[in-house]
């Protein structure tokens, strides 16, 4: 569909192929038409339809190999929903973009973000996930 495999071209594959240009990954996540990857460095990086800007690359530009989330660091794992995305970071914080029609970037408002915001009123987040029009954070 929109290059959600990361490979360069939207060409359907029956078997596994490696995403270009990545390494070194600890996590992944897939969302609807896009998918995550954190590097062992910390930075995200994001690829495949970016409508509402799921991908945090500051655009709406769809990707057909990986561009580098804007603006985080320290990222241990990440999430998807079906239009937005998710990112913890090793000091227990969230950051979430995309659609967020329904409230689910948790930022307090329904503006769809298309780079990294940080939520705040979160400490000591351990775990994260999303789905189509919600999010969750596990947090002490």
């Amino acid at each position: 569909m929109g290059g959600n495999l990361g490979v360069g071209n939207t060409t359907n594959h029956l078997t596994p192929v490696q995403v270009h240009g990545l390494a070194n990954i600890v996590a992944i996540a897939g969302g609807r038409d896009h998918s995550l990857a954190v590097r062992s460095d910390g930075t995200v990086w994001a690829w495949g339809w970016n409508t509402y800007g799921r991908l945090g690359d500051r655009t709406k530009t769809n990707r057909l190999a990986p561009v580098q989330v804007s603006g985080l660091a320290g990222v241990t794992r990440v999430s998807a929903g079906a239009e937005h995305s998710m990112a913890l970071t090793s000091a227990g914080m969230v950051w979430t973009w995309g659609h967020n029609n329904d409230g689910q970037l948790g930022d307090g408002t329904t503006i769809n973000r298309p780079a990294p915001v940080k939520i705040g009123g979160i400490s000591g987040a351990f775990g994260l996930g999303g789905g189509v029009n919600y999010s969750a954070v596990l947090h002490t």
